[in-house]
Order: structure tokens, then sequence, then C-alpha cells
């Protein structure tokens, strides 16, 4: 848990705020191919809408779920600094993931 909320939603915040703001940064780590087996349908969702959005709509790449979590990872670790400057200027994780969500795919 981290502010009250699970890892994953934390995780998948970071990327939705990579995504708006085309902030990409490579990953280090290997993937977490579990991440997306157990993801709820809304994060398996986002998963496509990034990886639609970074290969300009190359729906084959989706067959690839190593290459789709590290383009996930990349925008992951981009919104990291933004979302941890949210939370430490005082808002906490008060704001709502799915506003944050869509914002970040509206424009995509």
């Amino acid at each position: 848990m981290f502010y009250g909320r699970e890892l994953t939603d934390v995780y998948f915040l970071s990327a939705s705020i990579g995504l708006k703001n085309n902030i990409e940064k490579e990953t280090l780590k290997s993937e977490n191919l579990r991440l997306y087996s157990t993801a709820q349908e809304r994060y398996k969702l986002l998963i496509r809408i990034i990886v639609l959005s970074k290969t300009n709509f190359d729906y084959g790449v989706l067959q690839d779920g190593k290459r789709c979590l590290k383009i996930v990872e990349g925008y992951a670790n981009g919104g990291a600094p933004i979302l941890y400057g949210k939370i430490f200027e005082g808002k906490g994780l008060d704001f709502s993931i799915e506003d944050e969500m869509l914002e970040s795919v509206e424009n995509k």
C-alpha cells in the first residue's frame, strides 16, 4: 500500500501521467508479465491504449506481452517523477486515478 492505494494503482497512474506528458524512461529491470495477467480490466485497457498510441496503432504488437509491458514500464518510469511531485506538493493521492487515466488518453 502507498498512501492507501494498491501499488498496481500507483504504477498505472504513473504510466498514465507518463503518457499524458509524453515522457518515457527506459527501464533496466525485466518486465513483470504477472502484472498484466493479474491486472484489472481497466488497466488492461490502459495497457492497450498506451501500446497502440506508442506504436502508431500497430495492433500486431498487442500479441507480444513482453514488448507491451516494456512500453508501459517506460511511461510509468517517465511519469513517476511527476507523480512524486504531485504527492509531495501536499495533495497526497487524493486525486482520481480514473480522471488521470481519462486525461492521459483523451488526445491519443
